[in-house]
């Protein structure tokens, strides 16, 4: 039996049936925030996620400030019942803002990774795991 994902259904390769997760996807940028700038990243993120099993069912720009950020991660989260929320942004090299950081209470005040490190870390797959047959 497949397990159903809070948005429904899709056919898959072979007509199967497979789950469809919500997504939702953060921008966190002051000057896209404020009209300054277009934020485009989010495409890139919806074309990655295409052929896969997600919806983009929310897309908002907010500010580098904590308490709005947290805000629209619990209202997601809580009230709209996203499978998936992915934030981009918030890269806090300009003058007077934070660091990147994980926006639960489980920050520890270290350094998030480099890209040089992250790119050296091998890619593993999908997490989800492959389906019977295919």
């Amino acid at each position: 039996m497949l397990a159903q994902a809070s948005m429904g259904w899709y056919y898959g390769g072979r007509d199967r049936l497979r789950a469809m997760f919500r997504v939702g996807i953060l921008t966190i940028s002051d000057k896209g925030y404020r009209g300054e700038r277009e934020d485009t990243t989010h495409l890139a993120i919806r074309e990655a996620l295409k052929g896969g099993p997600y919806e983009v069912a929310l897309y908002e720009v907010v500010p580098d400030e904590p308490p709005m950020i947290k805000r629209v991660l619990r209202l997601w989260a809580d009230r709209e019942g996203l499978d998936l929320i992915l934030t981009n942004g918030g890269t806090g090299l300009a003058p007077g803002t934070a660091p990147p950081r994980p926006p639960g209470r489980s920050w520890s005040g270290r350094r998030p990774a480099s890209p040089s490190s992250c790119a050296s870390r091998a890619w593993r797959g999908p997490p989800w795991p492959p389906s019977p047959g295919g």
